[in-house]
């Protein structure tokens, strides 16, 4: 007698398998932009005067590869302070030179007198913080994509096996048998 069909059995690492990929690709869609924190630097001349429009109430970074000193005229022509940074932990190949934080909204005046072949940018301020729980996120939604992936394989295969051995079932034994009682 014919063994009767697994109902529900390949159906769970099929679900299993496809809830992780779905969650591993929410997760790295929300992660990845994070593990990126400078997106969008400004250039400024490192030897020379460069206006840069900034947003009040936001904190701004100094970024660089090799020490320069700025100075900053808000818009009103008042003097921003640039505080130094602290910690020196660098981020995506720059260092923070300093810390800005824009009282007021409009074009700010960056005075930088270093080297011409220096490289100085300004963007916004990020905490280090969210950049490691962007990696961890993005580390771990990988992980989950890759036990996902297979279980879902596996559950798949399973579950059409499975729906051909119960379509052939359903026919029963007299589909198998009906060659030999024509002869």
């Amino acid at each position: 007698m014919p063994r009767p069909p697994a109902s529900g059995r390949p159906r769970v690492p099929l679900r299993i398998g496809v809830v992780l990929c779905l969650v591993a690709l929410a997760g790295l869609a929300i992660c990845l932009p994070m593990a990126r924190p400078i997106r969008d630097l400004q250039a400024l001349d490192s030897a020379g005067v460069t206006t840069v429009s900034l947003d009040a109430a936001t904190t701004y970074g100094l970024w660089g590869y090799s020490t320069v000193d700025c100075t900053v005229t808000g818009p009103n022509g008042d003097g921003v302070v640039v505080l130094p940074p602290s910690e020196e932990t660098p981020v995506a190949d720059h260092r923070i030179l300093g810390v800005i934080e824009a009282e007021a909204t409009g074009d700010h005046t960056f005075t930088c007198s270093g080297h011409e072949k220096q490289e100085v940018s300004v963007g916004r301020l990020t905490d280090l913080r969210i950049v490691d729980c962007g990696w961890w996120g993005a580390i771990t939604a990988t992980c989950m994509g890759l036990v996902g992936l297979p279980l879902a394989t596996f559950g798949g295969i399973w579950h059409f096996i499975d729906n051909r051995r119960a379509r052939s079932n359903r026919r029963g034994p007299a589909a198998t048998t009906r060659g030999i009682i024509r002869e």
